[in-house]
């Protein structure tokens, strides 16, 4: 169960022609997002396919086809189209764990919006031959993974088969369930063969099982396998018919089937004027086929019809890649057959150009050796301007740093000078300073000389009064003394 090879995005498998796996549908012309105001021919009668977020509207994908924009489309070179959401891979974390009664399944890591897409179903588009074969060889086996998806009008329907057994991606785990919380959507990027993307059908909380509905056609044939969805809705078998999931289709309307696919070069449809008289297989479970896929149909039998354009195209590509393998150009491995003729075209475009831009300057129809001296004058004069300019820039620059030299001695010399300057103010004060405190020195010197005169003055007065008063004490004392 788990020996398979992980891919991203479902690839051409047995029993598809290349020729029909390789018909591209041709891209719009936008030059900004795709909506239904730039009238986008990748949208149609749809309107709109998604919102901003990328969310699935409720009417795309039901009445009217679904076609992204793809690489052939030129609002891809601004890189703001909408109109991209399949491409974008799977951007909800999932994880496959094991369920009880069912085996593997897969859980969402975190809430899913209602209409955002989920994952790819993924696997090897394989025609009904093969799938019947292959339903021979593993008949035996448990599981059947083999997704079957039919578009129908009321003249033809489409049926693409999915099988993700050897080759496929997580969606291969998801198991089914009568009251489903993912929708099958086709989608058709860039070819005329359709994908099959899961989008969440509701609002899905993290931790919670994805599932959808394998199918409602059933009849009791087979009826064999139980159900364990859990579901209330539970219609107690899997339908699940040796043509894989989500069909059944009886043996004898298969020729009848394939002669009405309009992808089909060697259909009746494009032999017989009369095919749409064929009565037509239209099962209940079958998603109806709109106006704007009847359209496309239409331009692809247009396409078909003529014979001659499309011969005439294939010699051209054919002739392309013959002269491309003689001059030795490979292809890429992750390139399409047109996109290497595109490529190879654009080349030899590149070399016309090249061959006129020669005779412009009058080098046609020289010699390679004259060329190549003229080439060796271009370029040695574009070598002696080179080397000019460098000596031009190489004096700019060096007279640049000579006026800075100059500018900044200038200023060295300018502050010197003012240090100078600012050094004899400072000397002139420091004298000036020196004297005052000279003066205040000597000043004081006077005013203690001063001061000390005065004192002895004041002493002799002293001593001179004392001397008058013991003159008169003695004098008093005589007078008494000779009164007595």
């Amino acid at each position: 169960m788990l020996d398979f090879e992980y891919i991203s995005t479902s690839e051409r498998g047995s029993g598809v022609a290349e020729s029909e796996w390789n018909e591209t549908l041709q891209g719009c012309e936008c030059e900004g997002p795709c909506t239904s105001s730039t009238n986008c021919s990748c949208l149609l009668e749809s309107k709109e396919n998604y919102s901003e977020d990328g969310i699935l509207f409720p009417r795309a994908g039901n009445s009217a086809p679904l076609l992204e924009c793809h690489d052939e489309c030129q609002c891809v070179e601004k890189g703001n189209c909408t109109n991209r959401v399949l491409q974008s891979g799977i951007q909800v974390r999932l994880k496959v764990v094991n369920m009880p009664n069912k085996g593997c399944g897969v859980i969402a890591l975190e809430p899913v919006q209602k209409g955002q897409f989920v994952c790819e179903y993924a696997g090897e588009i394989i025609g009904p031959e093969e799938v019947l074969r292959r339903a021979e060889l593993h008949k035996n086996d448990e599981h059947n993974y083999i997704f079957t998806i039919k578009e129908r009008s009321q003249d033809n329907s489409i049926t693409t088969y999915v099988d993700p057994r050897y080759k496929g991606n997580i969606a291969r785990f998801v198991n089914h369930s009568c009251d489903p919380n993912l929708q099958v959507v086709s989608v058709r990027i860039g070819r005329t063969i359709p994908v099959v993307g899961l989008f969440a059908k509701r609002d899905i909380s993290s931790n919670e099982e994805l599932s959808y509905d394998y199918g409602e056609s059933l009849d009791a044939e087979n009826q064999q396998k139980p159900c364990h969805c859990g579901s209330e809705n539970c219609r107690g078998f899997l339908p699940v018919s040796k043509m894989g999931r989500h069909s059944k289709i009886p043996k004898k309307n298969r020729k009848k089937l394939k002669s009405v696919d309009p992808y089909n070069l060697k259909a009746k449809l494009f032999k017989e004027k009369n095919a749409n008289k064929t009565k037509n297989f239209a099962p209940a479970d079958d998603q109806p086929m709109s106006r704007a896929l009847k359209m496309l149909q239409k331009a692809k039998d247009e396409v078909v019809v003529d014979r001659k354009e499309l011969r005439k195209r294939k010699k051209h590509r054919n002739r392309v890649l013959e002269e491309a393998g003689k001059m030795g150009i490979k292809k890429n491995p992750y390139e399409t057959i047109d996109q290497f003729v595109k490529r190879v075209e654009q080349m030899a475009h590149f070399d016309i150009e090249r061959h006129k831009f020669m005779a412009e300057l009058g080098f046609a129809g020289r010699s390679e050796d004259e060329i190549k001296k003229d080439y060796k004058e271009i370029d040695d004069k574009a070598e002696r301007a080179k080397e000019q300019k460098k000596r031009e820039i190489k004096n700019k620059i060096e007279t640049a740093k000579k006026r800075r030299l100059e500018e900044q001695k200038r200023r060295m010399e300018k502050a010197a000078k003012r240090k100078e300057q600012f050094g004899q103010v400072q000397q002139e004060e420091d004298q000036l300073e020196n004297e005052h405190e000279d003066e205040m020195e000597i000043e004081k010197r006077e005013r203690k000389d001063g001061d000390s005169e005065q004192s002895e003055d004041s002493e002799v007065e002293g001593n001179s009064e004392q001397e008058d008063n013991e003159t008169e004490q003695q004098e008093m004392k005589q007078v008494k003394s000779q009164n007595l």
